[in-house]
């Protein structure tokens, strides 16, 4: 131990070693100062002691290990004893027992009361029925009864809390879910349910546009444009106001708004294709369809139309293998172009500046090939083919206005569906038709005057004369010098002619014929042109032409017809007050709901009657042609640009159009002679090349269902009252003039032609033949010129210079037929009778 506290060492001394001692006593201090007393020992550390065997029950110590030992026992019993159902009862069980009343019994009744079926015994029982419609089924293995509608008749009344009636109801079906109805028919009913509100709502807003008219104002400019609307709709005229140019438009002359129209396309910008240039191997099928039999590559079919520069378009057709389609400008440069079959439906735009183009078919190849259904459209969508629809607003009238500042216009409108003209200005041409005088004679120069003729006019300043040669004549109050006019308060015009243009000597007074003669375009001369005529030497007369030069035409007697070649003097004047005046219109100018292609211009000529002549060498009818000795001569009164219509008893007839040296202008139209009628009435509307200022035209267009019945009803009103008043007007206008038979059998006209013509129900018939023939049939008379029964007329008729007695026969089959014929000639004026079939 001491070595354990002091580390002492046997070999030394204690004097040596003293302080390792009482190291040692220190060190046992401290350990005793540790060490728990035994009556309270204090452990520190980790003390251990043996376990005692589970259930020592003495006063052995117990260690952590006994301790837990004891725990774990405890608390599985504890828990086998928590889950014994035997001994213990759930709180659901608890709260069951707390329910039971003081005195229960143990075997109390199931039920007490059901309805006023009550319980007798604890063994009492009820029982579920079916009924009408409703079975009872039951599993005894899992206890479940189940009620079903078997739906195999209809149950009765029951449920009172269900429904008002007390019927079981039924489940409204939904989208998804069956009830009433299976969720699909529910689906339908909600589609028709919202279609019908769509309806409903269309039908509201329909009523409200039925309230009231709505239009909207439109103003169509010059030229050509789109114009997109909003649906089917006539275009009611607002105005068109008169504009007066002094030797515009490349004219001479006093030039108003001529004739104005609007056209209007929709659908196919493409006319039929009699109205195209077709290649001499083209063969017309239909008027859409064309077959050509080419014996050549690139054998070609045109035509020329008219588009909106800066548009785009789509060209189609039905397809043909080998056709080629080309799209150029009217100096030939190319828009578009390409073999049809693999390029399909062609797509271009005009150019800048472009608004005219020539669309051309042709082949590839030699082959036959069939062009159908040309279709050229405004927009680039694919349409479904559609004959071209052209409509046309257009009238016979002149419009003028102030020629300084262009005011005081005169005004074309519409009243109660008729077209009328505020006249305030009037032009006149100082042709041959007036009662020319003599007035006075001075150095130089001659008055002439036309006495009162112009009582409606206001003597004013901004009267104009123009002469022949596009020199403003100016206005003189005095008419005393040279190319001065006046027009004075009393309706009389004077005018100053110089002599170097009439060619009377200042000395020589002409007369009235030749002053007529002057103003039709002819210069009077002594020996040449340059010499006036004094009275004396050879008189001659030459027609003045437009670059001066004068062509001798006759000696002595004035001509008597106006000279073409010049234009004719005119006046324009001031109406002392302004007059309503109806104008001769054509057409009613519709819109189409979508894209309409608009055209405004001048010069159309309405209805003007030809008479088609005979072309020997094409063996056509031919329309508004030249050179006699080529083709046939039958010019129009006007140079036309372009023929619109050829009618026929004022019905469209199909004839072909060409552009040719042959035109008397720039088109005519030919038709084969075998399709020709020789007893029909042609006439013709075209335009004229010369143009004059064109005007915008105002207007409204209906926008809702209310102003296109309004209009529908207005225009139906007015058509009405108009009727018999137009179809006199129409009958009288469209009548035809003298028609000239094909004579028969060898005769041949005479000095004047035969004719005949119907007025009033009666056809007359003149003329002068020639035949060596006997009793003949001379030609044959038409349906509607043909009397009921055999007419029968005397005429005279000569043979080798003497008369004889000839007799005429009309048959009600048109035969007109002559008997003891005069050799020489016969005559058949005289000749009238009522056409009765």
């Amino acid at each position: 131990m001491a070595n354990r506290y002091a580390n002492l060492q046997g070999s030394k001394k204690i004097s040596e070693d003293f302080n390792n001692i009482n190291i040692g006593f220190d060190r046992v201090q401290e350990d005793m100062d540790k060490k728990a007393s035994a009556d309270n020992p204090v452990f520190t550390g980790t003390p251990t002691a043996p376990t005692q065997p589970a259930g020592d029950n003495s006063n052995k110590l117990a260690t952590t290990k006994y301790a837990d030992r004891a725990a774990g026992t405890v608390q599985t019993n504890l828990d086998k004893h928590t889950a014994d159902k035997v001994v213990h009862v759930t709180q659901a069980d608890h709260d069951k027992l707390g329910g039971i009343q003081e005195g229960a019994e143990v075997n109390q009744n199931a039920f007490a009361k059901v309805n006023d079926i009550a319980a007798a015994d604890p063994s009492s029982q009820f029982f579920i029925v079916g009924g009408v419609g409703i079975t009872v089924t039951t599993n005894p293995n899992t206890g479940e009864v189940t009620i079903t509608a078997t739906g195999q008749a209809a149950p009765g009344a029951h449920g009172p809390t269900h429904t008002e009636h007390g019927a079981d109801p039924i489940p409204a079906a939904t989208l998804t879910e069956g009830g009433l109805l299976s969720a699909a028919q529910f689906a339908e009913i909600v589609a028709h349910g919202e279609l019908l509100d769509e309806h409903s709502a269309a039908i509201t807003a329909l009523e409200d546009r039925l309230d009231t008219a709505e239009s909207e104002t439109l103003t169509l400019q010059p030229g050509v444009q789109i114009v997109t609307a909003k649906r089917d709709a006539r275009f009611k005229l607002g105005s068109i106001k008169g504009k007066t140019e002094i030797n515009g438009q490349g004219r001479i002359g006093i030039i108003g708004v001529e004739n104005p129209y609007v056209t209007r396309i929709s659908g196919n910008l493409l006319p039929p294709f009699y109205e195209w240039n077709l290649h001499p191997n083209a063969t017309l099928i239909s008027p859409y369809k064309l077959s050509l039999k080419a014996s050549a590559s690139w054998e070609a079919s045109s035509i020329t139309i008219t588009l909106i520069e800066n548009q785009s378009y789509k060209l189609k057709l039905d397809k043909e293998n080998g056709l080629y389609v080309k799209v150029a400008d009217l100096k030939g440069n190319v828009i578009k172009e390409g073999y049809y079959a693999t390029t399909g439906e062609i797509s271009f735009t005009t150019a800048t500046g472009i608004n005219k183009v020539v669309v051309t078919f042709m082949s590839a190849t030699t082959g036959t090939f069939t062009f159908e259904n040309p279709m050229l459209t405004i927009s680039t969508k694919s349409m479904p083919f559609t004959p071209r629809e052209d409509v046309m607003l257009a009238f016979q009238t002149e419009l003028h206005a102030n020629p300084t500042d262009g005011s005081e216009s005169d005004e074309l409108f519409e009243r109660d569906g008729q077209y009328y003209k505020l006249a305030k200005w009037k032009k006149v041409v100082l042709d041959g038709s007036f009662n020319w005088q003599f007035g006075a004679a001075f150095t130089g120069f001659k008055r002439i005057t036309i006495v009162t003729s112009f009582k409606d006019a206001l003597e004013t300043s901004n009267n104009r004369v123009v002469k022949f040669d596009g020199k403003v004549v100016t206005r003189d109050v005095n008419v005393n010098l040279p190319d001065t006019f006046n027009l004075d308060k009393n309706g009389t015009f004077h005018i100053l002619i110089p002599n170097s243009d009439s060619g009377w000597g200042d000395n020589y007074t002409p007369t009235p014929d030749e002053i007529k003669a002057y103003f039709m375009g002819y210069k009077m001369y002594s020996g040449t042109p340059e010499t006036p005529y004094n009275g004396s030497g050879t008189k001659s007369f030459g027609a003045r032409q437009p670059n001066g030069n004068v062509y001798w035409v006759q000696d002595t007697t004035p001509p008597n017809t106006v000279n073409a070649a010049l234009p004719s003097y005119s006046l324009l004047y001031k109406l002392a007050s302004p007059v309503v005046e109806p104008v001769t219109s054509e057409g009613c100018l519709t819109l189409t709901e979508g894209d309409n292609q608009i055209e405004v211009g001048t010069g159309i000529i309405l209805r003007e009657g030809t008479h088609p002549k005979l072309s020997a060498l094409y063996n056509t009818y031919e329309i508004n042609s030249l050179s006699p000795g080529n083709v046939a001569s039958n010019p129009l009164k006007y140079k036309a640009e372009k023929i619109l219509s050829v009618y026929k008893y004022n019905r469209p007839d199909k004839w072909s159009r060409i552009s040719d040296t042959n035109s008397y202008g720039k088109e005519r139209a030919f038709l084969d002679a075998s399709l020709f009628d020789q007893t029909a009435a042609y006439s013709v509307t075209y335009t004229k090349i010369d143009k004059s200022p064109v005007v915008p035209i105002t207007g409204s267009l209906a926008v809702n269902e209310k102003a296109q019945l309004t209009d529908l009803m207005t225009g139906v009103q007015e058509a009405l009252q108009r009727v018999s008043v137009a179809e006199m007007k129409k009958a009288e206008k469209d009548a035809p003039g003298w028609i000239t038979p094909t004579l028969l059998n060898g005769a041949l006209p005479g000095t004047t032609p035969v004719e005949y013509k119907k007025k009033n129900g009666f056809v007359i018939i003149r003329g002068v033949y020639t035949s060596k023939a006997g009793s003949i049939l001379l030609f044959k008379l038409p349906v509607g010129y043909r009397p009921k029964y055999v007419v029968r007329y005397g005429q005279m008729g000569v043979t080798g210079g003497q008369l004889v007695q000839s007799n005429i026969e009309i048959y009600p089959n048109g035969d007109v037929g002559v008997g003891y014929i005069g050799t020489d000639y016969m005559v058949l004026d005289g000749i009238i009778f009522e056409a009765e079939q």
